[in-house]
């Protein structure tokens, strides 16, 4: 993608301290990467150990694609080839740092966002935001790398992986002048330091509830692996953005003060403080404090929990310091769309019922929906809330119960479905989910599911399809089966008879 070209001396000159180098030749980069199979001709092949494997078992395969310089943390010879060994055991540290060298042309603002939930719709409500302001800005997540009406497409991963993150940046900056940046971080990919080497100037923490307990060994993992972005990540002195409603802000709060981060709160206890939130059929309007003048911005967003995502927003529009009128900041926010998949609106039966489809996949995510559905519902006298929604094998079973409870609760009608079953019957999953709503529809198949709901759905009542949100598959017996939500709704309603 950028055809880039640099002298290895250039690369590593700044690192001389930290580095062994044997059979130096000043010979010319094309690329730098950790995956053997990606390495190419003039390539750095950088021997990271990933979960299971040591990166030195793929020294050899990469010399054979090409590598010309193998770095590792080991004694390694190899006349032919420039070797440099790490004197600290830091390969993967040093593999940011020469990428950053490498691709030396990035956005320049770029602002991070960690949390269980939220993370998504807050980059995408900052970059629409932004470019509501006049700047050329990207969000980079799990829906991809979106940029001025264009999307990148990721993997399966909500970071992507260091190389090609760098390689996407360069791209970003070089060819479509995006100065910047809102990124999601993951726990996972925090652990990983998949973005080792970027110094985010602002970070923003929404909330934490109980999540990939399949990869952390337990909540007090996970929540320091989220912490890392503190600690770690963000450089001494940074910006630190935080829910003040939360129960962990306290001590998340002493974190960023031990970094010398300046903190900034948001939220009913916050230094950027909820006076009130108000409902409509327009959706809702939220009145707060900012440095003791009062503001009022008004969405069409659903759900108190989007106020808080748009909050967030103006926490980091106001610290980039790139409008100096809160006014203009505000109402670039209120022009902001929801997220692809979170509470969208998707289809409209002809007898008026309503369809949404939204990713939540978790306890917490699925109660605050339904809450906020039934507040939006009150507002446009609306009747029964419909939700169908699935949980995913091979993950944390606990939540299963727990979702059916709520669903139960929250609800007037629930459909358990089929939700990425991956290695599990499916037949068990919905099962384990039914014990939490015993008189849920338990209905084998999500589009045959999907049918029946929608054929259930009164003029005045509302579905959420909850679960798959942007996804399009499902994932089953290993396999990426093609699974397109909002295209089966709108196919079938666009049937009706």
């Amino acid at each position: 993608m950028s055809g880039r070209k640099i002298q290895l001396s250039e690369i590593i000159n700044p690192f001389q301290d930290e580095l062994e180098i044997i059979n130096f030749k000043d010979i010319q980069i094309e690329g730098i990467d950790r995956d053997s199979r990606l390495i190419k001709k003039n390539y750095i092949f950088c021997a990271i150990d990933g979960l299971k494997l040591k990166g030195e078992q793929f020294i050899e395969p990469a010399i054979k694609n090409g590598a010309t310089v193998i770095i590792t943390e080991n004694e390694y010879k190899n006349d032919n080839l420039v070797v440099i060994k790490t004197k600290q055991k830091n390969v993967k540290d040093i593999y940011g740092k020469l990428l950053n060298r490498f691709y030396n042309n990035i956005p320049e603002h770029i602002i991070a966002v960690t949390g269980t939930s939220g993370k998504t719709s807050i980059v995408e409500f900052l970059r629409q935001a932004t470019e509501f302001l006049g700047l050329n800005s990207a969000s980079n997540g799990t829906l991809g790398i979106k940029y001025k009406n264009e999307l990148i497409k990721n993997d399966d991963l909500t970071m992507r992986e260091t190389s090609d993150m760098y390689r996407k940046l360069y791209f970003l900056k070089t060819e479509k002048n995006i100065n910047y940046l809102f990124m999601e971080y993951t726990s996972q990919g925090l652990d990983q330091k998949r973005a080792v080497g970027l110094h985010p100037q602002i970070g923003i923490f929404t909330n934490i509830t109980p999540e990939h307990l399949d990869y952390h060994k337990d909540m007090k993992d996970y929540f320091n692996k989220k912490m890392l972005l503190f600690t770690e990540v963000l450089e001494k002195g940074s910006i630190a953005i935080l829910n003040a409603d939360i129960p962990d802000y306290n001590k998340i709060k002493n974190i960023c003060k031990n970094c010398n981060h300046k903190i900034i709160s948001y939220g009913y206890n916050g230094d950027i403080k909820i006076l009130e939130i108000k409902n409509d059929k327009e959706g809702q309007k939220v009145l707060f404090k900012y440095l003791d003048k009062e503001y009022s911005l008004n969405t069409k967003l659903i759900g108190d929990f989007q106020i808080m995502n748009l909050l967030a927003s103006f926490a980091a529009l106001v610290s980039l310091n790139i409008e100096k009128d809160i006014q203009k900041i505000i109402t670039s926010l209120e022009k902001v769309k929801t997220a692809e998949g979170r509470m969208e609106l998707v289809g409209k039966k002809k007898n008026g019922g309503l369809i949404y489809i939204d990713f939540a996949h978790k306890s917490d995510a699925l109660e605050k929906i339904l809450k906020a559905m039934r507040i939006h519902m009150k507002e446009e006298n609306r009747e029964k809330l419909f939700i169908l929604f699935g949980c995913g094998g091979d993950r944390d079973v606990s939540k299963r119960y727990d979702m059916g409870k709520i669903a139960k609760q929250l609800a007037d009608v629930v459909f358990i479905t089929d939700d990425n079953p991956r290695n599990e019957n499916p037949d068990d999953i919905r099962n384990e989910i039914q014990k939490g709503c015993p008189e849920a529809y338990n209905i084998a198949g999500r589009e045959i599911a999907i049918k029946k709901a929608i054929d259930m759905l009164g003029a005045k009542d509302v579905l959420i399809l909850a679960g798959k949100g942007h996804e399009k598959y499902i994932i089953k017996t290993g396999k990426k089966i093609p699974f397109d939500e909002k295209k089966i709704v709108l196919d079938y309603i666009n049937n009706e008879v």
